[in-house]
């Protein structure tokens, strides 16, 4: 016989370990991605610790953000300062008040007495919250996937071995809470660690960021191959057209005649320079003027 409380346990358990499982990755060494590789997308700058280490979220994710963020005030804000029992762990999914008055969703990353780290799983920051301010998070309330993805800016590197303040301060005012365009290129690891990260080409009003980094003399270029067209196919079929960061003598200068195929050269300041005579499909990314 199975009395009431232990079935009600029963549920409970089973609930969190589903909800958790809903989630699992959703931490910053990991990806459970709403962007996918291949894909070319607007999406926001949330959050920036340099630019080999930054998270974005996807444009059109604003007013499911926004209906969460309302929902979240309906729900908690008559339960601030309600005591709570707290068996918080690592890992564990949580709602949190964070110092600027509104409400999130996040994870536990650690706890340490009267505080909480925790991962903001929509927006790619961590910090630390009082214990008094975290809830447990109803279930429902994760059926949205996170929409934090840990990125890498592709094409480029730190001029010495780690980014220098300007450098951050630089991408910084570039892209950080604004609507890019972004190229998801492939999934890589982060430096010499197992956590994995998207890495992918960003632009400005149609400007590579990469490029103006470089310009601004806070990168150099890196070896990595960025792909230009639609990452998902390109002029000649083949994914990769032509590395957009290689120099102008490096770049190819003439079309075989014995393949099918348009030779797309570099001509500087992020510039391409498509050749004459042809039809070829291209994407419209930014207009100015006519």
């Amino acid at each position: 016989v199975v009395t009431k409380e232990a079935a009600e346990t029963t549920v409970k358990e089973e609930t969190t370990e589903v909800v958790n499982g809903l989630i699992e990755d959703h931490v910053p060494a990991e990806i459970q991605s709403v962007l996918k590789t291949g894909e070319k997308t607007e999406v926001v700058v949330s959050h920036i610790d340099h630019p080999s280490l930054f998270w974005v979220r996807p444009a059109t994710a604003e007013s499911k953000i926004e209906t969460l963020a309302e929902t979240l005030r309906e729900r908690y804000e008559e339960k601030l300062g309600e005591s709570t029992e707290q068996n918080l762990k690592a890992g564990d999914l949580i709602v949190t008040k964070y110092d600027d008055d509104e409400w999130y969703r996040a994870k536990v990353v650690e706890l340490n007495g009267e505080e909480v780290t925790v991962y903001f799983s929509d927006y790619g920051n961590t910090d630390v919250v009082s214990l008094n301010r975290v809830y447990p998070a109803a279930s429902d309330l994760f059926v949205l996937p996170s929409q934090a993805q840990q990125c890498i800016l592709a094409g480029v590197k730190a001029k010495g071995e780690a980014w220098s303040a300007e450098a951050v301060e630089a991408f910084q005012d570039l892209v950080l809470e604004k609507k890019v365009l972004a190229f998801i290129l492939e999934e890589t690891n982060v430096d010499e660690s197992a956590s994995k990260a998207l890495a992918v080409k960003l632009l400005n009003v149609g400007i590579s960021v990469a490029d103006k980094l470089i310009e601004g003399g806070h990168a150099v270029m890196s070896e990595q191959t960025v792909y230009v067209g639609g990452p998902e196919e390109s002029l000649n079929g083949n994914k990769e057209l032509s590395d957009v960061n290689q120099t102008e003598a490096d770049a190819p200068k003439s079309e075989d005649p014995n393949q099918n195929e348009i030779i797309v050269e570099n001509v500087g300041e992020g510039c391409l320079s498509l050749p004459l005579n042809k039809e070829i499909e291209v994407t419209i990314n930014c207009v100015h003027i006519p």
